[in-house]
């Protein structure tokens, strides 16, 4: 019953848009992929939203010598926050490179705290280290998310007491046997600290019963999928639907500042008296591939929106996304592998 779909990136951006998805924030993982990022926005103005950032598995590969041009990136006009940075130990192979992991994670807290944006946190079995940089770097006064949490209560404590948010996913959809961590976590987790998420394509729901494993490697996870991982944080905490999608709308609302870019959104097209929606929808956190293609690099953050929070949250009479022209910017396409 899960969205796990094949197809391309207007397919995927027309079911989107029927399930009342329309709007996305896009983080980078390199330098190049950060200016793809732009590109897209400029490509869909109004409808993704960027974030720029080095992801760690991919920081091995960047030229040092380069940071002046994340730099330029990340003061892009739109850019909503500096992700994904962080950590990942994950592959013992690359063990020789975590000292150039930490120097970007370093450079890229800093540039989120001279530009005052939040930060998209990647962190993969490097918790420790994670935490005691997050300790003491300033950044932390600016809030972020903990992006595809997968870890234990304990753990989510830690970050919750810096204050960051924590993103839930397809990981809360697999078996209890593989879950059950993250389950009591998710009980655990105070409702205005949750944002939801996919991290499309990769973390699939459990779905080995309903795809044959031929299929299974070609599928990609979407958005489409983020109805049921409200429906089991909801069920998790004993609450409604409603409830975990109001909440999750205004914790994304509140830690992307969303509601001041669209004040400035609406002056922008006052002229024309369009009317903006921006906030009209509920806002929930995703990562989701519109690169579905084999080549794609990048991941997407969904503001997931349903129309029956939407009209509980703001009474808008349109339903017609306007073009905000946030971003101008072009890059060549990518034929990078997929992110692991």
């Amino acid at each position: 019953g899960y969205a796990l779909a094949e197809g391309d990136r207007e397919q995927l951006f027309r079911e989107l848009l029927d399930a009342n998805i329309p709007y996305s924030i896009e983080p980078g993982v390199s330098i190049q992929s950060s200016e793809e990022v732009l590109e897209l926005c400029a490509a869909y103005p109004g409808r993704i939203f960027p974030a720029i950032g080095i992801h760690p598995t991919r920081s091995i590969y960047e030229n040092w010598s380069d940071r002046k041009k994340l730099d330029a990136l990340a003061r892009m006009p739109g850019v909503i926050a500096v992700g994904e940075i962080g950590l990942d130990y994950h592959h013992k192979r690359e063990e020789q490179f975590r000292l150039k992991q930490h120097l970007w994670f370093l450079y890229q807290l800093n540039l989120a705290w001279k530009l005052k944006l939040p930060v998209i946190l990647h962190v993969r079995d490097a918790h420790a280290d994670a935490l005691r940089i997050l300790r003491w770097h300033p950044a932390r006064k600016l809030g972020g998310v903990i992006h595809c949490f997968y870890g234990s209560r304990e753990i989510a404590e830690q970050y919750l007491k810096l204050g960051y948010h924590i993103g839930i996913g397809g990981a809360i959809l697999q078996l209890e046997e593989r879950a059950k961590d993250l389950w009591e976590a998710v009980s655990y987790i105070p409702l205005d600290r949750i944002l939801i998420e996919t991290d499309a394509p990769f973390i699939l729901p459990y779905c080995k019963a309903v795809i044959q494993p031929k299929l299974l490697r070609r599928t990609r996870n979407t958005s489409l999928i983020l109805p049921a991982v409200i429906e089991k944080i909801a069920e998790l905490k004993g609450i409604t639907v409603e409830d975990v999608e109001r909440a999750t709308a205004e914790n994304a609302i509140r830690l992307f500042r969303l509601l001041s870019l669209n004040v400035k959104l609406k002056k922008k097209h006052k002229a024309q008296n369009r009317k903006l929606r921006f906030c009209a929808f509920l806002l929930g956190y995703s990562a989701l591939a519109l690169r579905l293609d084999l080549t794609a690099s990048t991941q997407i953050v969904t503001i997931t929106p349903t129309a029956r929070a939407a009209a509980k949250m703001l009474a808008l009479g349109t339903k017609e996304v306007v073009p905000s022209e946030l971003v101008i910017c072009s890059a060549p396409e990518s034929t990078a592998a997929p992110m692991a």
